[in-house]
């Protein structure tokens, strides 16, 4: 009697959960396998089910749930090693003789951003090809709030853009663009971004290779990303090649990819448009009282804290002049120079950020 006892009371719904989560973790491994994703072993699977008893299944939301934007960054590949960013991963950065709106850009991923209402994620990984740096930034909603604070999120997108850029890979809809910089200058400077409110940042050694980039990124939780905004857009991150999350290198993409992301991005267009018309309607429903505090709301904007002086060409004894010397020859780097009375002239460089 005491047999059947515990026969039924604690072996038969030991063996009925046993065979629950077996039958949940093949399934989880069917998904993955379609999805493009890395297989999960039966007693990971069982620590994670655990781990989220008791709490809500977010699985169905944009991006898994996910809305903290340390946990939005890739999943690190076998070999690399993810870690904080320290002071010297920004000092390894630094190019003698570089001009400060590069040397700005190729420094900004492993730099703090300060400011009112700034979310920030930063991280390094300690690769096979030396070390990766990313940054995920999230500006406040009060930027949306008036004219001006649009305007703030065009400036900060105007350094990468007068830097000549090309888009290099496509994850799920995003795309992320590489600065085309001198082939001297030892690192790669990645920059993706939604709506200018959510923005990548990434500087990666200069020998890793396109492919491995790719292979990062392609776990970059763009749906998360995107349901950040204050107004998301619909459909970005979830672009899918057949049953796989589209993540392509772009030089590599095939005609069928191409029309996909096509039809998507005229999607985000339409959205994108309409998410623009509400705003310039909620604009035009505020009073001049309403503008102002949010105007003031934005404060000091989205400055970093180790901040790059850059100063410029003027005259002989005035203190701003110019200390780079080039011998009267070009470096090769500065493309914003031009000869003013015989003299090699550089005009003050946009801000740093997107």
């Amino acid at each position: 009697m005491r047999f059947i006892n515990i026969l039924v009371g604690i072996i038969l719904p030991a063996a009925a959960l046993t065979a629950w989560l077996w039958f949940g973790f093949q399934k989880t491994n069917q998904a993955n396998l379609e999805e493009g994703l890395d297989q999960v072993t039966f007693d990971q699977y069982v620590l994670a089910w655990a781990s989220h008893l008791g709490s809500g299944d977010k699985s169905h939301l944009p991006g898994g749930g996910v809305t903290t934007l340390a946990d939005m960054f890739p999943e690190a590949p076998e070999g690399w090693t993810r870690r904080t960013v320290s002071r010297a991963d920004g000092k390894a950065l630094a190019v003698k003789g570089l001009d400060p709106r590069r040397q700005a850009l190729l420094k900004d991923a492993a730099i703090k951003d300060s400011g009112e209402g700034i979310e920030q994620a930063r991280a390094a990984w300690d690769t096979p090809d030396g070390v990766l740096v990313a940054e995920l930034v999230r500006y406040p909603d009060t930027l949306f709030a008036t004219p001006v604070g649009a305007s703030v999120l065009d400036q900060n997108r105007a350094a990468f853009g007068l830097t000549g850029n090309q888009p290099l890979l496509n994850i799920a809809g995003l795309e992320i663009r590489e600065a085309q910089l001198a082939p001297q200058i030892p690192a790669r400077v990645l920059r993706a971004g939604i709506d200018g409110q959510v923005v990548l940042r990434v500087s990666a050694p200069k020998r890793m290779s396109d492919e491995t980039l790719l292979s990062f990124f392609a776990t970059l939780n763009v749906a998360a990303m995107n349901a950040r905004l204050a107004a998301p857009i619909t459909g970005m991150g979830e672009v899918k090649d057949g049953k796989k999350r589209l993540a392509v290198l772009v030089a590599g993409m095939s005609d069928a990819q191409r029309a996909l992301l096509e039809e998507a991005g005229a999607g985000f267009s339409t959205d994108y448009a309409r998410i623009a018309a509400a705003r310039e309607a909620l604009w035009a429903g505020l009073s001049e009282a309403d503008l102002a505090a949010a105007e003031a709301d934005l404060g000091a904007g989205a400055a970093p804290e180790e901040a790059v002086a850059l100063r410029r060409g003027v005259g002989k004894n005035d203190p701003g002049r110019s200390s780079f010397r080039t011998g009267g020859k070009g470096s090769g780097l500065q493309d914003d120079c031009k000869k003013v009375g015989g003299r090699k002239t550089c005009g003050v460089a946009a801000p740093q950020a997107e």
